[in-house]
């Protein structure tokens, strides 16, 4: 499981609450079972300390599931996440951008897209610029952060976050005070992994970019 996988998990914890009426019940994550990916672990941790979906105490019941995807399991359970967020708003502006997705590669920015997002909010004058990324970007006026802490603080205390399809992404849209979120993709992504709430909650926006798979002759 990768980072936004984590958060998949959390809400079929949710799920089993409610079926089970049993707000206690937490999962136990088996060795092996996380990415070893140091971004990865580091979220873990701090879902493990700022949630209690998890647990580092095995449990005396396994789960026999086979061949279950967790994103489709939205389906059945619907969007139940709910991370609290008491941080105080500032004026700060948070760009995810994403550029070097290893798999379902169509998630990757053009950096076309990139420029014009960045572009765009140069205009906010008055706001802090931040630019999330695990290696150092620089853009004049935006300030890059990498350490996942830092990271997981800007996020929670920012007005605006704009993203890509991100488990990022899919943290901000599980907050319960999220900042106005804007998700930017193409079309080609998968439904199943679209923000949390991203029908029902007003501050949420999944605004979509062209992308030419087809080697476009116009």
């Amino acid at each position: 499981m990768r980072l936004g996988d984590l958060l998949g998990v959390a809400n079929v914890v949710e799920h089993f609450r409610q079926v089970e009426n049993d707000p206690g019940i937490k999962f136990y994550l088996e060795p092996g079972s996380i990415s070893n990916t140091k971004y990865v672990l580091e979220f873990y941790d701090w879902l493990m300390y700022n949630t209690n979906y998890f647990t580092v105490n095995r449990g005396n019941e396994y789960l026999p599931w086979e061949r279950v995807n967790i994103w489709d399991y939205r389906d059945i359970s619907g969007d139940l996440i709910h991370i609290e967020n008491n941080q105080d708003r500032q004026k700060k502006i948070v760009v995810n951008p994403l550029f070097d997705a290893p798999y379902n590669t169509y998630r990757n920015w053009p950096i076309s897209v990139f420029n014009e997002i960045i572009n765009q909010h140069n205009e906010y004058s008055d706001y802090e610029k931040i630019i999330i990324s695990n290696t150092e970007i620089k853009s004049p006026g935006w300030r890059c952060v990498t350490d996942m802490t830092d990271v997981i603080l800007e996020i929670m205390t920012c007005e605006k976050y704009i993203g890509g399809s991100t488990g990022l992404s899919l943290f901000v849209s599980a907050l319960n005070n999220p900042p106005e979120n804007v998700h930017v993709m193409s079309s080609r992504c998968l439904l199943h992994t679209l923000p949390f709430r991203w029908q029902t909650d007003p501050r949420c926006t999944i605004k979509t970019y062209w992308l030419d798979f087809e080697n476009t002759k116009w």
